[in-house]
């Protein structure tokens, strides 16, 4: 599957990021929306493959760099099965489903990352950016809301969009 972020400049434009300098996403010429090009900067300088990958983890990581990120997830997922603590596995997959915007599913593979190595750098600022971008999403579909007339429901997904970007606030601090 193609990237959301496809047409960037980066050879990689996945949630991992390169140094721990990394001032936030890159944004292109000011919009309607200041979110819609939010995009993660490459993996250049990615540490070198974990010592417990398995060859499959290895083609796994290679598919992620290419973008092709629906076939890495299903090796990932295989690999987080067979080695449940293998915390560079867990934020691969999670990489991939933050790519393909599937967000619950990457805070999930973020959270296991760091509760196999809590002081992962990259998975923590992963699954800040995960929060960040629920927290755009909720924000998107509350103005839609106010705009239809449903002011209730209006409310209640301003309170999802404030809980989510103080978690990403909370996890990136």
């Amino acid at each position: 599957g193609a990237s959301p972020y496809a047409g960037t400049t980066d050879a990689y434009a996945g949630p991992a990021y390169n140094t721990p300098t990394y001032d936030g996403p890159a944004y292109g010429a000011p919009q309607q929306d200041p979110f819609a090009n939010i995009a993660p900067v490459s993996y250049q300088g990615e540490p070198s493959l974990d010592a417990q990958g398995s060859p499959q983890f290895e083609n796994a990581v290679r598919l992620v760099k290419d973008n092709r990120f629906s076939e890495a997830k299903s090796i990932l997922t295989s690999e987080t099965g067979r080695n449940p603590s293998n915390a560079s596995a867990w934020r691969w997959l999670a990489d991939c489903h933050y790519n393909l915007l599937e967000l619950d599913d990457a805070i999930a593979s973020y959270q296991r990352a760091l509760d196999q190595d809590p002081n992962d750098y990259y998975a923590r600022r992963g699954l800040g950016f995960s929060y960040l971008h629920r927290g755009h999403e909720y924000w998107r579909r509350m103005q839609e809301e106010v705009s239809g007339g449903q002011k209730e429901q209006a409310a209640a997904t301003f309170a999802q969009a404030h809980e989510n970007y103080k978690k990403s606030l909370e996890v990136l601090g």
